[in-house]
């Protein structure tokens, strides 16, 4: 399957790496396939953003719902 990141580099560079008393911008990934979530998850947290992970729209759901989510990468063939 083919990832389709377009955009997201250019989204990302507007984002500020240290938020709010220091916290990195939150960014969300959402994806069934756990490799995939995985490794954007690693890169995010390389290049110095706080991350959330989720294999479910229900669990992204709730995790945008318990703190505060500055960014969603969604996969869009996500089931459900």
């Amino acid at each position: 399957m083919t990832r389709n990141w377009k955009g997201t580099r250019h989204v990302l560079a507007q984002m500020p790496r240290l938020g709010i008393e220091g916290r990195g911008s939150t960014v969300l990934v959402v994806d069934d396939d756990p490799d995939a979530r995985h490794l954007a998850t690693a890169v995010l947290q390389r290049d110095g953003y706080s991350t959330v992970e989720a294999d479910c729209a229900d669990r992204a759901l709730d995790a945008m719902r318990s703190r505060r989510v500055d960014l969603v990468i969604l996969d869009l063939t996500l089931p459900g």
